[in-house]
């Protein structure tokens, strides 16, 4: 076939000569024919004949099934529970067809029990080419019992007369759910991010990762503790989703769990091992204990998304379009280690007999709505129980002898002023109902309550009251309870002692249209409006991708003409920050606020700039000697009060953002 696809191609090959092409003439243009014609039969007979060995290969290869195990998860900790799976493909369909696989043994591990000894199973039929393939998959739950690595094997399937062994599958078991992570996210203290993408995993080992802090871990029952979720971030978190962020905690069954709507609105700096990161605490949350006892916190993941370039197929290489279609959000776990909190039972010794199990640090208050009423009247008896603790451990006061007193129902129980949390901050009100039982100048007894606050380690009991209350005589009407008119055909009409109270019903109408009317959506005024629309889209993004790219070409320029607002906008953030009284944030910003615009003037990156190049670079643009040094001793004094002692001065402090100001604007004349 070669040979006759070479002869074919040298007699057609042709001279092009100045005037035009040649032709092939007389016997040579029916040579081209025939030869043309035995090549492509030639390449048909072949390609036809390699379609059928490979369909008689495929035909082979199906009689034979296809089985596979698999397990997941893969590692997991005792106590959970995986999913056993075994998929069964076979190409004849005549073995399966009247009845499945016949199942021999059942799927054994040392470090596993079943939990469905029975397993489910799906049936699937597929006609491929003309050729039928039928597969089974057959599902198992397993739980893990003990620690260790094993594989999951014992089974094997019956198919057409003929056993075939299922290959075993391999399981780890630990004792935590951090040793279920991979190795090489469990190097060093921190846990890296991943996405599944191992590319984009390499880029974000030690630069993404996340931590939880305890307000405490050593409490009492019922005693909050704050945890925030800390994001830690190295040179990426520009490319970090906003909103994106969030950890819930999972699998805290001693726990009563709250979430608070606190979060940082931006990024701060920060140290951790002696490395500076952009933080940010992304979630916080309130957990009380409820149960006594050593309380393990376990493994969970803070999540985000992370903004990664691709090559998107219609506008990867577009300057407009390509910046907004060229890059997706690929979702981020970052695994965040636990702890362990001891829990403490509230002591007994000193514990008051009005203590309800209430724990916080809480005030009481009693009152009585009015100190005069008749016998027909009802006196309201409010207590009012909260601050700062587990608003859920707070019980309705229970009230001392009523002697003089009925008590009308069961009290009614709300929550107040707990906006930001409901579980931890507010309080509760309780309204008792009471009825005087005779006339005269009457008194509600003392009421005490008592909680445990955690914070002093003691019983608190307060008590309120007596409230005096003068009962006047009356009528002694009974409570009037309001019913509906019964007509006087009602098999059972009411008696005589029980008072009624007609109702009159009367039924809103509202006035309706006497007719719709319908208006074409294209007459409405709206309309012209709407066609006009995409033509101002096209506009504003054709302006929009003008203005991008007049930005790119000259953001150098922009970038120096703006320096200088940028760092007294700064300044004026330290400046809030001192008035705060937060100094070490005050000498932060006050520091980076003139590195930033000194390295954007002289076109450097400002965490590689040291004190003695600062001030030789000054001096080269032509600002004083003096000046320089000036400069140079503010940096030194910004850095000896952030990491030495005698920082703490606020008047020192307000000299120093004065004399920054002023050579911020010495620099100004010199940089221009």
């Amino acid at each position: 076939m070669g040979g006759h696809l070479r002869v074919y191609f040298r007699v057609v090959r042709v001279r092009f000569v100045k005037d035009g092409q040649e032709k092939p003439q007389g016997g040579d243009e029916m040579r081209i024919r025939k030869l043309f014609g035995r090549a492509v039969l030639s390449r048909t007979w072949g390609i036809g004949t390699l379609w059928w060995v490979l369909g008689a290969l495929s035909a082979v290869w199906s009689a034979e099934p296809q089985i596979t195990a698999t397990v997941s998860p893969q590692a997991v900790i005792v106590g959970a529970q995986v999913t056993y799976n075994v998929s069964i493909k076979v190409g004849d369909a005549a073995a399966m067809r009247n009845q499945g696989p016949a199942l021999r043994g059942a799927p054994a591990c040392p470090l596993l029990r079943t939990v469905s000894p029975r397993p489910s199973s799906r049936n699937q039929v597929q006609i491929i080419n003309g050729a039928f393939q039928q597969s089974y998959e057959l599902t198992w739950k397993l739980q893990a019992m003990q620690e260790g690595e094993g594989q999951i094997a014992g089974l094997q399937i019956e198919i057409g007369g003929q056993v075939y062994p299922v290959p075993p599958a391999a399981i780890k078991v630990a004792k935590s759910a951090e040793d279920t992570l991979p190795a090489s996210l469990r190097s060093g203290d921190l846990l890296s991010a991943t996405t599944g993408e191992a590319e984009i995993d390499q880029q974000l080992k030690g630069r993404l990762f996340a931590t939880l802090t305890f307000s405490k871990t050593d409490v009492f029952l019922q005693e909050p503790i704050m945890v925030d979720c800390v994001v830690y971030a190295d040179g990426i978190e520009g490319g970090l989703i906003e909103k994106s962020f969030g950890w819930k905690p999972e699998g805290l069954k001693d726990f009563v769990v709250g979430e608070t709507a606190f979060a940082d609105p931006a990024w701060r700096q920060g140290t951790l091992g002696g490395r500076q990161y952009s933080v940010r605490t992304v979630a916080r949350y309130y957990l009380v204990p409820t149960r006594v006892g050593e309380v393990e916190i376990p493994l969970t993941n803070a999540v985000c998304q992370v903004q990664v370039k691709t090559s998107d197929p219609f506008f990867g290489n577009d300057p407009f379009f390509g910046n907004i279609m060229g890059t997706q959000a690929v979702p981020a776990s970052m695994p965040v280690r636990g702890t362990k909190i001891r829990v403490k039972p509230l002591p007994t010794q000193g514990q008051p007999p009005s203590f309800q199990n209430a724990v916080g640090n809480f005030t009481f208050a009693a009152r009585v709505n009015s100190q005069a009423i008749s016998e027909d009247d009802l006196l309201t008896l409010t207590f009012e129980v909260g601050g700062t603790g587990y608003l859920g451990s707070i019980t309705t006061p229970g009230l001392p002898d009523m002697k003089d007193w009925k008590v009308t129902g069961k009290p009614s129980e709300k929550v107040e002023g707990a906006k930001a949390n409901p579980l931890f901050e507010g309080k509760k009100v309780f309204e008792y109902v009471l009825r005087p039982a005779r006339s005269g100048a009457l008194e509600v007894p003392q009421i005490a309550y008592a909680f445990f606050n955690p914070d002093q380690n003691r019983f608190v009991e307060v008590q309120r009251g007596p409230f005096k209350v003068n009962v006047t005589r009356g009528q002694q009407r009974q409570l009037q309870v309001a019913t509906s008119t019964v007509s006087s055909d009602s098999p059972n009409p009411p008696a005589a002692s029980e008072p009624t109270t007609p109702e009159q019903l009367a039924y809103l109408h509202t006035p309706l249209p006497s007719a719709l009317t319908v208006v074409s959506f294209y007459r409405q005024g709206i309309f012209p409006v709407l066609l006009g629309l995409p033509v101002v889209l096209l506009g504003l993004a054709v302006g929009f991708r003008g203005w991008t790219e007049y930005r790119l070409r000259h953001q150098d320029e922009f970038a120096l003409r703006q320096a200088g607002g940028r760092a007294r906008k700064e300044l004026k953030t330290a400046r809030a920050s001192l008035k705060s009284g937060q100094l070490e944030a005050f000498y932060s910003q006050l520091a980076e606020a003139l590195r930033g615009y000194i390295a954007t003037k002289i076109q450097r990156s400002a965490k590689g700039l040291t004190f003695e190049e600062i001030q030789e670079a000054c001096e080269a643009r032509g600002l004083p000697a003096e000046k320089a040094r000036g400069l140079r001793r503010l940096f030194e004094r910004c850095d000896g009060a952030r990491y030495h002692a005698g920082g703490g001065d606020p008047a020192a402090a307000e000299e120093l953002l004065r004399e920054a100001e002023v050579l911020l604007d010495a620099m100004d004349q010199v940089f221009g």
